[in-house]
């Protein structure tokens, strides 16, 4: 935004009695003006406690931990293949970040990096074996069974046509850096066989049964899925009944991006939102965008979008639930994908509704793609990192909340993340819930550090679930720090 530009928008700012929260567009000094990539995952590859940045699986920048990035790339050994998104887990649980990158190019080039731990990384793809040589849109890494290992669930698109839909597929992790296929063996086999266009995946327990599900975002006017983890006994669609598959007209459903779960109504469960593409002229059998709100008593969700305040756009593409002003709600930020379509920042009101606060808060952009949160400069409050083929856009945000809390799960090693795990964190009656995710929307990804935002400044108590049962809880409890929790197995 040009100093003419800032120079109005803080008048109108003025003007409309606007506060917070408050963006600054920091890409060019930062260094990162030159990158036009369309996916991001946060991360800290490095255990030196700062998020780094992966773009489209295939460049990575160092976190220099003084409000810059610097690509090391080379450094680290990382091919610049034909990768349109990456995402990290410990798949190991060494203490070091390793990460999966996707790829729809007609060749073979679905990446798995191991990290040395030093700085560099090695492509173990060929002895891991996750073989996907498929036009892989989207992916996420979860838990499927509690032993805290990271499986990976792919989302593959289409080839040659709408018509040429491709499977999915889901690996188990057998643990120091091999895999299996088990997509047969845990029924991810779609009703009559028919393959949808998958574009994002999602983990998520929806159902508060301690068990990690799958939704799958599908494209093409396809219906998406949810699978129901039965622990032991394969997964099962239930997105018909549970009122995620789409809106069924003539046949067709919808154009779903991506979507991510998220209790924005802090009531103890996931909900979900559906970022569709729904062009005017097909609108009758399009879905617009959903926000699915969770009855859990009813096994049952329903949208609310419309009278939420969330409006209907053309181009929504990708969804990220983020705690932006410390009023202890999630916001959301949807990105539209087009030339001069226009991303949008939803101030959660508390009473499941939103306000549009894009312009006054400095956040928006055209033509976008992939985007996620991270507290990257650790000052307090959540950035925002945009991607679009225009541009990247990193956002700081410049309105510390005066209430919050960062809290960090990691392995007995120190340093993994332990991708699945519940939080839960009370302030007097108001309890807030975050799961740490391996992967949201189309294949980008937020800091596995959880960040909390609270009404007022008093202590708090956490509840840490893991996904092999174990539990740990933590009584008064300071806030305005970060927190790390690390994993202590229940005997």
């Amino acid at each position: 935004m040009s100093d003419g530009g800032k120079a109005f928008r803080q008048f109108v700012n003025v003007w409309a009695k606007y506060r917070a929260p408050l963006y600054s567009d920091v890409t060019e000094a930062a260094g990162l003006g030159n990158y036009k990539k369309s996916r991001i995952a946060w991360g800290d590859y490095n255990n030196d406690g700062f998020d780094d940045i992966l773009f489209n699986g295939n460049v990575l920048l160092k976190n220099n931990t003084d409000g810059t990035f610097s690509d090391v790339n080379d450094v680290a050994g990382i091919s610049r293949g034909k990768t349109n998104g990456g995402i990290w887990a410990d798949i190991d649980r060494d203490g070091f970040l390793d990460f999966y990158a996707s790829s729809s190019a007609q060749a073979q080039e679905d990446k798995l990096w191991k990290n040395n731990g030093y700085g560099t990384f090695v492509d173990i793809t060929s002895s891991s074996p996750i073989s996907d040589t498929l036009q892989t849109e989207g992916a996420g890494w979860g838990d499927i069974n509690g032993d805290l290992y990271p499986d990976l669930y792919i989302a593959n698109y289409e080839h040659g046509g709408v018509y040429d839909k491709e499977p999915d597929f889901l690996f188990k992790n057998l643990t120091h850096g091999l895999f299996k296929d088990v997509t047969i063996e845990e029924q991810i086999i779609p009703l009559f066989n028919e393959d949808q266009a998958g574009r994002g995946v999602n983990w998520g327990d929806f159902n508060n049964d301690g068990l990690l599900d799958i939704f799958v975002s599908n494209y093409r006017l396809d219906k998406n899925f949810l699978w129901k983890n039965s622990k032991g006994k394969g997964f099962q669609n239930v997105a018909e009944e549970s009122g995620v598959e789409g809106t069924y007209v003539d046949g067709w459903y919808g154009h779903t991006i991506g979507s991510e779960w998220g209790d924005f109504d802090n009531d103890g469960d996931l909900d979900l939102i559906c970022a569709n593409l729904a062009h005017p002229r097909y609108i009758k059998f399009s879905d617009k965008t959903q926000l699915f709100v969770n009855d859990i008593k009813k096994n049952r969700f329903y949208d609310i979008r419309e009278i939420a305040g969330i409006t209907y756009d053309e181009c929504h593409s990708d969804p990220s639930w983020g705690e932006v002003n410390g009023d202890g709600y999630l916001d959301l930020f949807i990105t539209s994908i087009y030339p001069n379509r226009r991303s949008y920042l939803y101030l959660n009101n508390g009473d499941r509704t939103f306000t549009d606060i894009t312009y006054l808060a400095g956040v928006r952009t055209f033509n976008s793609w992939g985007a996620a949160f991270s507290d990257y400069d650790n000052d307090g409050d959540l950035d925002l990192l945009v991607c679009s083929g225009e541009g990247v856009h990193l956002f700081r945000n410049d309105t510390t909340p005066k209430h919050w809390l960062k809290v960090k799960i990691v392995d007995e090693n120190g340093s993994t993340p332990l991708i699945g795990t519940r939080i839960e964190v009370i302030q007097n009656k108001m309890k807030q819930i975050r799961e740490i995710e391996g992967g949201k929307g189309t294949t980008n990804q937020h800091s596995m550090t959880q960040y909390f935002g609270f009404p007022a400044g008093y202590d708090v108590s956490i509840n840490v679930l893991y996904l092999d049962g174990s539990t740990q809880k933590y009584q008064k409890q300071k806030i305005n720090q970060t927190i790390t929790i690390q994993y202590a197995k229940e005997q």
